[in-house]
């Protein structure tokens, strides 16, 4: 495939900004699009910059450019350091899927792996915290079955919990009115403990109704909460509100809460860069451990918490490595030393589908999305799953 043209343009509307890529090649013209809140880190000034670069020198560098591969997209990774220029991951990301969205003619799973056999299964997430409200501490709680392979019934069970849940919350906090956050989780003014004693109950009795186990996780986002070398909860317990924890008290809380409500996941538990108490949780606690802060999608942070042993699980975002050749790349050293991989879905940020394509071409056994079932976005990654398992 030859690269003919490349044009980025630059929108805004209403509280997003949106990165546009119009791509025209020897197989036809295709789009790509990454869509920021206004308030992002990013800055609307390195946005532009990295619009600036793809229209005034990548448009002359790229032309003609020859992709037949996905190990071909060096090509491009390397055209654009001989520029010595940096430009955003995510940037990179959707310059990148466009390319590959193109090469593949918008079957970019079937391209890399025609012959597949799994579906991804789906983790997902029912309840979390609002930037807007008071709310419980966790940035997510999901919900997952160990035991059940369908993908069908498992988005039917958690479509289920999620019903349920809408009840139960009104119960304890009077205001609620079925509130959302971006990631399609549930979210109310309800303690910690409380809102997993909740969910717990409800998991029980969808358990019990679907005839197999939904386990539950958690998704800490420590270092939000973490500071002066403290974790500072501001909705613990229904008994007390605020509390703060040291680093020993913060293990101990996790290892309590492991055991208390049998979770089988747990993602950025400790602050970044605690690799000694990542190995202490590990030694103590039998269920997925994730570090994504303490990775932060780069292969020697990979490399070295295998070495340390203090995971045995990563979230694979795509747009925050920006680059696919290193996504793959992590991809292929976290199947090397057996840690399970799990997609992520980019909050509206860029095509789900795509994502969907990544995690079946390269066999990642699971992907993490929200169950909020109005979500336009959420119901196309399923169609989109869906789809593919009938056509595989």
């Amino acid at each position: 495939m030859l690269i003919k043209s490349i044009k980025a343009k630059k929108f805004k509307i209403n509280d997003k900004i949106s990165l546009h890529i119009i791509l025209k090649t020897s197989h036809g013209k295709f789009k790509s699009k990454l869509s920021l809140n206004s308030n992002s880190f990013y800055s609307k000034e390195q946005l532009q910059n990295d619009v600036d670069f793809v229209n005034k020198i990548l448009k002359e560098k790229i032309k003609n450019l020859e992709i037949n591969s996905f190990d071909d997209i060096k090509k491009l990774e390397n055209l654009i350091k001989q520029q010595d220029k940096k430009i955003l991951r995510k940037s990179l990301f959707v310059i990148e899927q466009s390319i590959l969205k193109a090469l593949s003619k918008d079957e970019f799973w079937k391209f890399i792996n025609p012959a597949i056999k799994t579906i991804p299964r789906p983790l997902g997430i029912i309840f979390g915290r609002s930037d807007i409200k008071q709310s419980c501490d966790f940035k997510q709680i999901l919900i997952f079955s160990l035991e059940n392979n369908n993908f069908n019934k498992a988005i039917e069970a958690n479509s289920r919990v999620h019903e349920l849940l809408e009840r139960e919350i009104k119960k304890y906090d009077k205001d609620f009115k079925g509130e959302i956050n971006l990631q399609g989780a549930l979210v109310a003014n309800i303690s910690n403990f409380d809102i997993l004693d909740i969910i717990s109950r409800v998991c029980k009795q969808v358990s019990d109704e679907f005839k197999f186990n939904l386990n539950i996780g958690i998704n800490f986002d420590s270092d939000s909460i973490h500071n002066d070398d403290h974790y500072h909860y501001k909705n613990f317990s229904g008994s007390e509100k605020e509390k703060s924890l040291n680093k020993k008290e913060q293990i101990a809380y996790i290892i309590n809460l492991v055991k208390r409500y049998n979770l089988f996941y747990i993602e950025d538990p400790l602050e970044k860069d605690n690799f000694n108490g990542y190995k202490q949780l590990k030694k103590k606690v039998n269920c997925l451990i994730i570090g994504n802060k303490l990775i932060n999608s780069k292969i020697e942070n990979l490399n070295l918490a295998i070495k340390d042993n203090c995971i045995n699980a990563f979230v694979l975002k795509l747009n925050d490595i920006g680059s696919l050749m290193e996504a793959k790349s992590l991809i292929d050293l976290a199947n090397k030393n057996n840690i399970r991989l799990i997609a992520e879905t980019s909050d509206h940020e860029t095509d789900e589908n795509f994502l969907v394509h990544f995690a079946i071409a390269f066999n990642i056994p699971v992907i993490k999305y929200g169950i909020y079932k109005k979500d336009k976005e959420k119901i196309d990654l399923i169609n989109k799953i869906q789809s593919i398992m009938k056509n595989k």
